[in-house]
């Protein structure tokens, strides 16, 4: 059995030996020092990090010889123990095998995160801000979500039983199989998301579900039809139900885009019945229902909402620790980025790369996982034979995700296929359907089009964007290069007014000076000069 040593992060930082001996260093520096381990990603972090938040105002030699001191006073009281410190030229970390983080949800009666610690260095001091400010966020939500009624505690996990019944009428062809296929596709789906048992059965069987899918499938004159419909329970609660009918050439059209969207409209279908359920009081909020609540509040496109998305998807990780809340949580910071909010973490970037490394290890054949890796490269890495990798991969796990379609959109983009790129968003916006997402794949749309060289189809995409999540900055930003373009400057105005407002440091010389500042697709459309937009200030 191994000795572990035990962190506790509530009330006074206290380290405590496997026989209850206090560890605690005594430095302000040292437990300033196991703070920032214990909430690493991984419980890491660089050395460089390290140096700037402890000792930030002093030279790169000063704060390493500092944090060769500290290392060694942390050795020390650590005693027998001191080998859960590992440290090399480039990170410190404690060893995640050897070291357990007490991790309590905040209470109202709970003491505050790190109480009492004083490393006295502004840049700590900051980060140790922006922590409790995340806990007061993550513990308002509990209270928000559960204020009018008594919600029990999460469940650590519940899988959810699935039985999928064709109903198309004793057909061992082509139907049979067509239908078949399709609710082989949702289950794959749910099961990205969900935590699911899928059974076999048909109409007549007894049995004692979560969900009934049920699928009745017909093929005739050159044409395919799908009937299908989601219920809730043994009861038949209706959750949804859609049709389609689409053409097909000889087999039947498993990979049409509207299949597809069927698929996903099914899978967002029994989503958001759990979203809702879990509101009213009805199901319990175990980790599937505290993502999707998560993912609701991350495309807000609200700061606050998305730092309770962090910790929502963080606990949601902690009950059920699997590689999708993780790639969730690597999104976040992609949107946060390009949203340009000062809610990250100075080392986001180690972060989210961390995040997707560890999400693949968990789950290397879950399409969002997969996206994620593929966004992470591209965005974070600069890695465009990586990311178009994952995202290729992403598609062959699941191609009724809209959001694997997005990410390879984004690889072709960046590989400098264009016109793939725009045929691959638009299949993402299609395939997404009624998602409460949708702003976010009208973006992409608008975007791609506008690298095409589509003014007028970027202008729609862009304008559906803004009105849909009033809240999001890049459809303001591409809106006032192609309003400028097209010559229609009063409302280029009016949205510069408006983007001031959401960012009241912007200036609108950044769209074309500024490299830093997230519109490079938009600088490469060649839509933007300084000369063009010198009219509006």
């Amino acid at each position: 059995m191994i000795d572990v040593v035990r962190i506790e992060l509530y009330g006074p930082l206290r380290v405590l030996a496997p026989d209850g001996a206090d560890l605690t260093p005594r430095s302000a520096k040292a437990q300033g020092l196991t703070a920032l381990l214990a909430t690493g990603m991984r419980m890491s972090r660089s050395r460089t990090w390290l140096q700037d938040k402890l000792w930030s105002d002093r030279g790169r030699p000063q704060g390493s010889a500092s944090l060769r001191q500290v290392l060694t006073e942390m050795r020390r009281v650590l005693g027998p123990h001191k080998d859960c410190l590992i440290a090399n030229r480039k990170t410190v970390a404690f060893d995640p095998v050897r070291v357990l983080i007490t991790h309590t949800a905040p209470s109202e009666t709970q003491p505050e995160f790190l109480e009492g610690i004083d490393v006295r260095d502004e840049e700590f001091e900051e980060w140790l801000r922006v922590q409790r400010s995340r806990m007061r966020a993550h513990q308002s939500v509990e209270v928000s979500e559960a204020a009018a009624r008594e919600v029990t505690a999460p469940t650590r996990l519940k899988k959810r039983r699935l039985l999928m019944v064709n109903e198309t009428a004793q057909s061992p062809g082509m139907e049979g199989f067509f239908a078949d296929h399709f609710a082989d596709a949702v289950a794959r789906s749910l099961s990205e998301q969900i935590s699911v048992h899928v059974m076999r059965g048909d109409a007549c069987k007894p049995v004692e579900p979560d969900f009934v899918l049920r699928t009745r499938a017909s093929i005739q004159s050159g044409m395919a039809g799908l009937r299908v419909s989601m219920e809730q329970g043994a009861k038949g609660v209706q959750l949804w139900s859609g049709s389609k009918l689409v053409q097909a050439a000889g087999a039947p059209p498993v990979d049409s885009e509207d299949v597809l969207r069927l698929v996903h409209e099914a899978t967002e279908g029994v989503s958001e019945a759990l979203y809702t359920a879990a509101r009213l009081g009805n199901e319990g909020f175990d980790a599937a229902v505290l993502a999707r609540i998560g993912l609701r509040k991350l495309f807000s496109m609200k700061k606050s909402e998305q730092l309770v998305a962090d910790g929502m998807l963080s606990t949601a990780f902690d009950l059920h620790p699997r590689g999708v809340y993780l790639a969730w949580r690597v999104l976040l910071r992609i949107v946060m980025l390009i949203e340009r909010h000062d809610g990250l973490p100075d080392d986001y970037e180690q972060e989210a790369c961390d995040m997707a490394r560890r999400a693949f290890e968990l789950e290397p054949m879950n399409s969002m996982v997969l996206a994620a890796c593929s966004n992470a490269a591209l965005i974070l890495q600069g890695d465009d034979d990586g990311g178009l990798e994952y995202a290729e991969r992403s598609v062959q796990a699941n191609p009724a995700n809209p959001f694997a379609w997005d990410c390879l959109s984004m690889a072709a983009l960046y590989n400098g296929r264009l016109n793939k790129a725009h045929r691959n968003q638009v299949r993402a916006r299609h395939i997404a359907g009624n998602t409460p997402f949708g702003h976010w794949f009208d973006m992409g749309c608008a975007m791609t089009a506008t690298t095409n060289g589509l003014v007028d189809e970027a202008l729609v995409w862009a304008r559906r964007s803004a009105a849909t999540s009033p809240f999001f900055h890049p459809p303001l930003r591409y809106l006032i290069a192609l309003y400028v373009h097209s010559g229609r400057m009063d409302q280029a105005r009016d949205i510069v007014k408006q983007l001031k407002m959401m960012e009241p440091d912007f200036a609108v010389s950044q769209l074309v000076e500024d490299d830093a500042y997230p519109v490079n697709d938009l600088r490469r459309s060649k839509l933007l000069t300084k000369s063009a937009l010198s009219p509006l200030g």
